[in-house]
């Protein structure tokens, strides 16, 4: 359905040049979710950007090709891109509203006046609600509102970029469960942007695992946690608390991220690697180790 293949984006100033995506490769399928991983800064919402067409036109794209459907789509904010079934719900969900606007008249302007009862009942929220402003609505709230909206354009691809933050552990689940109960219902896919290996983990069927701007491993879910090949992927479970027996037991991923703005050709995480060999001065290949597993890696765990 959606196919990114090989794409590079560079943000620039008179300082200096960031590349923020190198050579990013991946595909969503009719109806899957997929989770995004990684760390702050690796690149995940630059990449959401992208598939929403929301990349800023300051962004350049040195390399690589998007499809829809098998047609070229472009990853810029520009309003030369046809409008496509894609609809994007964003990390910050109150600032994300109109503070002026109350959600129902938000919610008309996107999909008419006659949808507004029925979004908002989608999303869990009384009726009653669509006079009030977003400031007058809890951050769980002001989130299935967001969703509400992006319904409310009938995606048949879903981008949730961080689409819990600063939510309780209630609330997040709360959102959550709409976003898959809705998946499910209307056969949408949904991409899930998220730090949180654990959370994709319970939420999706696939993840790909994003550091400093590459993806190194992407595997159904399953397998990223029981079998995960790359050093990065180990070393991100290791710190999850939910996969390790005991807190003494979570591990700490040294070092951090290299500095993009001059990226060195080898392997990204060969700096703060156990692995490391003198092989790992070069990119590694993408390879096929197991049954749609995929990992970019010289040293890959058995």
């Amino acid at each position: 359905m959606l196919e990114v293949n090989g794409l590079t984006v560079v943000f620039e100033n008179r300082r200096r040049t960031v590349q923020v995506l190198d050579r990013v490769s991946l595909r969503i399928e009719p109806g899957e979710t997929l989770g995004l991983v990684g760390e702050s800064g690796s690149g995940k919402s630059v990449l959401s950007y992208a598939i929403s067409g929301l990349l800023d036109p300051a962004a350049r794209i040195t390399s690589g090709t998007m499809a829809w459907r098998g047609e070229p789509m472009s990853p810029l904010r520009e309003n030369r891109r046809p409008r496509l079934p894609i609809a994007q719900i964003f990390q910050s969900p109150r600032s994300s509203l109109n503070p002026t606007l109350t959600v129902g008249r938000q919610i008309s302007d996107v999909a008419g006046p006659e949808r507004v009862a029925e979004l908002l009942r989608t999303v869990r929220i009384p009726e009653s609600r669509a006079s009030a402003y977003p400031s007058e609505l809890s951050g769980g709230q002001c989130q299935r509102i967001g969703i509400a909206l992006a319904l409310g354009r009938e995606p048949q691809l879903l981008v949730a970029d961080e689409p819990t933050t600063g939510l309780d552990v209630l609330t997040e689940a709360a959102v959550l469960d709409v976003i898959g109960e809705l998946s499910r219902e209307r056969g949408m896919a949904t991409l899930l942007v998220t730090h949180n290996l654990a959370l994709a983990a319970a939420r999706c069927s696939r993840i790909a695992v994003m550091h400093a701007g590459q993806i190194v491993e992407s595997a159904p879910a399953d397998a990223i946690i029981s079998a995960p090949r790359h050093p990065y992927t180990v070393a991100l479970r290791g710190c999850a608390p939910q996969f390790n027996a005991s807190p003494a037991s979570l591990a700490v991923i040294p070092g951090q991220l290299p500095d993009l703005s001059a990226p060195l050709p080898a392997c990204r995480f060969s700096r703060r690697c156990v692995n490391y060999g003198v092989e790992c001065e070069e990119r590694p290949p993408v390879e096929l180790v197991a049954k749609n597993h995929f990992v970019s890696c010289w040293h890959p765990s058995c």
